[in-house]
């Protein structure tokens, strides 16, 4: 990858169309009994559902900042905007590694529908191995680093903050592309959509 420039770019992907659905989720819940009928997947595909939205809104904040920054008057330096894209990323990516553990623990528990577990199947871009890595590395080092940091051991010029570069989002050595976040937020979209309108089917009679 090229060497990234401290300056973010102004066409991060747009993921406004991405809506919310934790609210659709709670009516179908309440109105036609929506939902698990297990307790314990219910209550995390309710989590999952909740920490994806927030991870969508987290990455629109973020990307608005970085808009707000590119539309300072030229007498602005717009450091603030970069400060609130930083908090509002470290927060998406926060939410998002919780949202795949989500995920893989429904897709991991017996007590679960099968018809429920067929919509998170293996292959989705955001259950991936590495991709899971590359996310957990990047808040696992920001903690590691804001650790050092209250310990008063951090190196000398290392940053403690999730920085939003030209190419990605970047602490450290490690870095997550603009598109391939983008790209496992709108796969991981497409899983919630199905999720949240889920209904478990009632059992057979005599079963």
């Amino acid at each position: 990858m090229p060497q990234d420039t401290i300056i973010p770019p102004s066409d991060i992907p747009d993921l406004s169309s991405l809506r919310a659905q934790t609210e659709w989720a709670a009516l179908l819940r309440f109105f036609v009994g929506g939902g698990s009928s297990d307790a314990v997947t219910h209550a995390l595909f309710v989590n999952a559902v909740r920490l994806h939205d927030a991870a969508i809104q987290e990455y629109g904040l973020g990307r608005q900042a970085i808009l707000g920054f590119h539309s300072c008057a030229p007498d602005q330096f717009g450091i603030s905007y970069i400060a609130q894209a930083t908090t509002h990323f470290e927060s998406c990516i926060w939410h998002f590694e919780r949202f795949i553990k989500h995920a893989r623990a429904l897709r991991s528990l017996k007590s679960a529908e099968i018809e429920l577990k067929a919509i998170i199947p293996r292959d989705l871009s955001f259950l991936n191995q590495s991709v899971e890595h590359q996310i957990t590395q990047l808040r696992h080092t920001l903690a590691h680093l804001e650790g050092a940091a209250l310990r008063g051991q951090l190196p000398q010029g290392t940053s403690v903050s999730l920085m939003p570069l030209e190419h990605g989002l970047s602490i450290s050595n490690h870095v997550i592309l603009w598109s391939d976040l983008a790209q496992w937020l709108c796969d991981a979209h497409a899983c919630i959509k199905k999720l949240a309108g889920f209904k478990s089917s009632p059992p057979e009679e005599g079963a």
